[in-house]
């Protein structure tokens, strides 16, 4: 069963703390399944909670 990654809901996630970038800025990771590419992939999620923000982004 494949689920999509929702960030709208970032606390219900296993996001790993990578590091805080700046007193609201935080580094987060997540290792999922891509089903295009069929093979795991660590996406990179940075929370900006002063700007209500946030960025994502897939590593190799």
């Amino acid at each position: 069963m494949h689920s999509i990654v929702d960030l709208s809901d970032y606390a219900n996630h296993n996001f790993n703390l990578v590091t805080q970038l700046s007193s609201d800025v935080y580094l987060c990771t997540l290792v999922v399944w891509s089903i295009s590419l069929k093979r795991k992939i660590r996406l990179v999620y940075l929370l900006n909670n002063s700007a209500n923000s946030h960025a994502l982004c897939k590593t190799n």
